[in-house]
C-alpha cells in the first residue's frame, strides 16, 4: 500500500482543488513559510479512546496505533479496533517485519497480534510465558518496544523484558530505572529516570556519560547522524551533538521554545534529514539539520492538541503524530504544501486566482490584490497599486503581468504599471478551498 497517495487519504480534496490557504496580517509585510498539509483524526473518526501513545507500520503499509482502548489499525480507508485482555490501554506497539507480528505493551501485560488462517488478528500474551530472570515482583507498564537482532525488548519504567521467540527473560534492578530505550544504528541506548546515560550491550548496562553533561536533564529522543554521530534531544535543555566522545550544544532557531515547551519525542525525515520535534506544550516543530526553523503546527493552526505523545515517520516520509487527544497525519511526503503565515492576527488574503514564480519570488493574484512572496526572506507583501480583483499572473520577459478585467499590470520591483485594453487571463493548477478542520 502506498501511503504517499492513500487515495489521497480519503479526507483530501481532489488535485484540481489543491489549496493554498493564506492569512495575512494587517501590516504590509508578513513572515510566511510553506508547511506540509495536515489531516486530523478525532476519536469519533476512529471510534476509540482520545489518547494515542505510539505508532508503527507493517510490511503492507498499514498503520497501527496504541490507543487508550486497545490497538487501532488503519489501511487508508478504514479504521479497525482490537482489544487485549481486560480491554486495557495499549501503551506501545511495534511491527516486526520479519514475522508479521504486531507486538504491544500495556499494564502488567505484553504480547503480540498475528493473523490467523482467515487474516483475523489474534492476540497471544507473553505475560505468563516461560520466564527467567530476577523473579522479583514489581509494578510495570510497558512504554517502549524495540527489536535488536532477533530479540524483542519490552521496556517499562522499572524493568525490561527480553523475548527471544521462545521464552521471556526479566531484568529488574531498583538501582536502575529506565526512562527510555533508544534504538539507534543497531544499538540500544538507555536513559535512566533522574539518572545517567547508558548503552545496553549483551543485556548489561554500560555507562556512557552522566546527566550533568546535558544540564541534569533527560534524553527523551535521539536523531541518528552520519558516521555514528547523534543529536540528543533533552526534555528542557534543547539539543546536543554527540560524536561518541564529546557532547556539545546543537544550537537552533527555536531554542527559546525548546526550553519552555518540553520536548517529548523526536524523529527525522529520510528525504532531507529534517528534524521533527514533538512537545508537550506546543505541538510539532520541524527544523533543518543546521537548526533553521521550517514550521510549527499547534492548536493555533489546525493541530487538534498541543501534547505530542509519540512521533512516527512512515515509509512514504509522512509524519504520524499521536496526541493526547486524537491523531495528526502531517503529509511531509506529499509534493504539495500550504503557504501559511501569522494566523494570530490579520485578514484573509482572499480568493487566489493565479500564481507564478519568477526566480525566487512568487506572485499571487487574488480578489483583494496582488502579492509577492520572497522565498529567501520568507516575507510576503502587497504590491503597491494593485488593490482590487486580479484574475491571474503571467510571465512576460522575466516580469509578471497581472491580468484583471479592466487592464493588465506589469509588476516590476516595488511598483505596478498599467496597460489598458488587455482582458486575457490564464488558468493555473493552483486553487483555493476553505480551511476546514
Amino acid at each position: 500500500m502506498n501511503f504517499n497517495k492513500l487515495r489521497h487519504y480519503k479526507s483530501f480534496v481532489a488535485l484540481s482543488t489543491l489549496l493554498i490557504y493564506i492569512i495575512m496580517s494587517a501590516a504590509s509585510m508578513s513572515a510566511a513559510s510553506f508547511m506540509p498539509i495536515i489531516t486530523n483524526y478525532n476519536s469519533a473518526t476512529y471510534n476509540a479512546g482520545l489518547q494515542n501513545w505510539c505508532c508503527t507500520q507493517d510490511l503492507n503499509g498499514e498503520i497501527y496505533i496504541a490507543n487508550n482502548t486497545g490497538l487501532l489499525r488503519f489501511d487508508g480507508y478504514r479504521w479497525e479496533h482490537f482489544t487485549i485482555p481486560d480491554n486495557q490501554t495499549v501503551r506501545s506497539v511495534l511491527a516486526d517485519h520479519s514475522t508479521g507480528r504486531i507486538y504491544v505493551g500495556a499494564y502488567h501485560e505484553f504480547g503480540y497480534f498475528e493473523p490467523d488462517e482467515y487474516g483475523n488478528l489474534i492476540y497471544v500474551s507473553l505475560h505468563n510465558a516461560k520466564r527467567d530472570g530476577t523473579g522479583n515482583p514489581h509494578d510495570y507498564d510497558i512504554w517502549q518496544i524495540v527489536k535488536l537482532n532477533d530479540k524483542i525488548y519490552f521496556q517499562s519504567f522499572s524493568s525490561w523484558f527480553v523475548y527471544d521467540g521462545k521464552s521471556v527473560r526479566e531484568y529488574f534492578d531498583k538501582r536502575y530505572l529506565p526512562l527510555y530505550f533508544h534504538h539507534i544504528d543497531n544499538r540500544i541506548f538507555v536513559q535512566m529516570i533522574d539518572g545517567d546515560f547508558y548503552q545496553l550491550i549483551n543485556e548489561k548496562l554500560h555507562f556512557i556519560f552522566s546527566r550533568e553533561v546535558v544540564g541534569n536533564d533527560h534524553i527523551v529522543a535521539i536523531i541518528p547522524q552520519p558516521k555514528g554521530h547523534m543529536i540528543l534531544c533533552t526534555e528542557w535543555n534543547g539539543l546536543f551533538d554527540y560524536d561518541g566522545n564529546t557532547v556539545k550544544r546543537h544550537t537552533t532557531e527555536i531554542d527559546d521554545d525548546l526550553h519552555k515547551m518540553q520536548i517529548n519525542r523526536a524523529a527525522f525525515l529520510r528525504s532531507d534529514s529534517t528534524i521533527i520535534i514533538g512537545t508537550i506544550l506546543n505541538g510539532v516543530y520541524a527544523i533543518s539539520p543546521s537548526g533553521k526553523k521550517l514550521w510549527n503546527y499547534n492548536m493555533s493552526n489546525r493541530l487538534y492538541n498541543n501534547t505530542v505523545l509519540s512521533l512516527f515517520v512512515d515509509r512514504d516520509n509522512n509524519i504520524w503524530s499521536c496526541l493526547d487527544n486524537g491523531i495528526a497525519l502531517i503529509h511531509s511526503g506529499s509534493p504539495f504544501s500550504l503557504l501559511r503565515y501569522d494566523l494570530s492576527s490579520g485578514q484573509s488574503l482572499g480568493m487566489v486566482y493565479g500564481i507564478d514564480w519568477i526566480g525566487s519570488t512568487m506572485y499571487i493574484a487574488t480578489n483583494q490584490g496582488a502579492y509577492k512572496y520572497d522565498e529567501r526572506s520568507g516575507n510576503i507583501s502587497l504590491i503597491p497599486g494593485t488593490t482590487g480583483q486580479k484574475l491571474a499572473y503571467q510571465p512576460f520577459r522575466h516580469r509578471a503581468s497581472i491580468h484583471r478585467e479592466q487592464h493588465t499590470q506589469n509588476a516590476c520591483q516595488r511598483e505596478c504599471r498599467k496597460y489598458p485594453g488587455c482582458h486575457q487571463f490564464k488558468r493555473h493548477l493552483y486553487a483555493q478551498v476553505h480551511n476546514s478542520q
